[in-house]
C-alpha cells in the first residue's frame, strides 16, 4: 500500500503473523487505500524529512500540499520567534530520543521531563504539539512502570482528555483506544490499592474517585471501538470484551451492583479532569 500522511487506513499487527487493515473513514469505491510511513502526528517539515531519509520520496498529500499550516503544526501564538521554536523543537526531539534508549527510568524521566519544561517555556506550545506529546507519554508509561501510580495517572488524564481528541480525531483510532485501554487498567490497580494499600492512592482521596464507575466506563468505551480498531477477531479485542465482561459481573454482584447513569458518569469524568489539570505539570 502507499503512503499518504493524510491516510485513510491503518495497519495493526495480532499474534502470529496476522496483519490486519481497517479503515479510518469512509472509502469510496475506487479511492485508493494508503496507510502513512510515518507518524502523522508529526509536523510537516519532519513528516518529509523522514520520508526523505528512509523511503527516499517526498509525499505531496492532502495535508502535505498544505505545508505547515495544519493543527500539526501551529503554535499557541502567532507571533511567535519560528526560528527560536524550532530550535528548541529540535532539543526537545533530542532528549526524547535520549530518553527512549535508556533503561534508567529515573535518567529518563529527567531528560522528558527537561524537554517538556523547554516546550512549556516557550509559552507558545500546544500540549498536543508534538514532541509535547510523546514527551508525556512516554513520561507517563516509564512512572507506570515505576508504581509511581498518582503521578502516571495524572500525565495520563492530560494525554487522555487534552491530547488524543486533538491527535486522533476518529474515537476508534488504534492509538486511542490502546491509550484508553492502558488508562482502565491503572484505575482497576488504583481500585485494588485503594483497599489493600490506601496510603498509595491518598492523595486522590479528595476527588472522591468511584473507581468501579470509572473502570467500567473505560471499558465501556474501549468495547465500544474495539471492533473499528483493531478487528473483531483480534486477540486483543478478545481481551478487552472478556475484561469488560468481568467487571460488568464485579459490579452486579458488590456495592456498585447498579449500573452507572450517564449522570453519574459525567461528575467522574468531571472529577478525572481536575486530576488533569491539577497534578499534572
Amino acid at each position: 500500500m502507499n503512503h499518504s500522511c493524510d491516510c485513510n487506513a491503518v495497519v495493526s499487527f495480532d499474534k502470529g503473523a496476522r496483519i490486519n487493515v481497517h479503515s479510518l473513514r469512509a472509502i469510496a469505491q475506487n479511492e485508493e487505500i494508503t496507510i502513512s510511513y510515518v507518524d502523522t502526528t508529526y509536523p510537516f517539515y519532519r513528516r518529509q524529512a523522514e520520508l526523505g531519509e528512509r523511503y527516499f520520496f517526498t509525499c505531496n498529500c492532502a495535508f502535505c500540499i498544505q505545508g505547515s499550516t495544519l493543527r500539526q503544526d501551529l503554535f499557541s501564538s502567532a507571533n511567535s520567534d519560528t526560528e527560536r521554536l524550532q530550535r528548541v523543537e529540535e532539543q526537545a526531539f533530542a532528549l526524547l530520543e535520549e530518553a527512549k534508549a535508556m533503561t534508567d527510568y529515573d535518567l529518563a524521566n529527567s531528560k522528558l521531563s527537561a524537554g517538556m519544561a523547554l516546550l512549556r517555556e516557550t509559552r507558545a506550545w500546544p500540549i498536543h504539539r508534538q514532541p509535547y506529546a510523546h514527551l508525556r507519554q512516554r513520561l507517563g508509561l516509564n512512572l507506570l512502570s515505576q508504581r509511581q501510580w498518582v503521578p502516571a495517572l495524572a500525565q495520563m488524564l492530560r494525554v487522555y482528555f487534552y491530547v488524543d481528541p486533538i491527535l486522533f480525531r476518529e474515537s476508534f483510532h488504534p492509538v486511542r483506544v490502546v491509550h484508553t485501554w492502558t488508562l482502565s487498567r491503572l484505575f482497576l490497580q488504583l481500585s485494588h490499592l485503594s483497599v489493600a494499600e490506601p496510603e498509595a492512592v491518598g492523595e486522590l482521596e479528595e476527588y472522591g474517585i468511584g473507581y468501579g464507575w470509572i473502570v467500567w466506563g473505560l471499558l465501556r468505551e474501549v468495547v465500544g471501538n474495539v471492533d473499528r480498531s483493531h478487528g473483531s477477531q483480534s486477540s486483543f479485542t478478545g481481551s478487552c470484551k472478556r475484561k469488560f465482561e468481568e467487571v460488568e459481573t464485579d459490579m452486579s454482584r458488590g456495592e456498585d451492583r447498579v449500573r452507572p447513569g450517564f449522570e453519574t458518569l459525567e461528575e467522574q469524568w468531571r472529577r478525572l479532569r481536575r486530576i488533569a489539570d491539577e497534578l499534572a505539570v
